[in-house]
């Protein structure tokens, strides 16, 4: 696994569950972006 991701992981076990809903929904904003699947409403 590359450091970045470690990383990653690591910030992720730290986000309080409170706040999963809005990092998964960012993921999937970021995800969305590169693939350009974005709305363009």
């Amino acid at each position: 696994m590359s450091t970045a991701k470690k990383i990653l992981y690591k910030l992720i076990e730290e986000i309080p569950e409170s706040q999963i809903p809005e990092v998964i929904d960012y993921i999937s904003f970021l995800k969305s972006k590169k693939t350009g699947k974005l709305s363009k409403s």
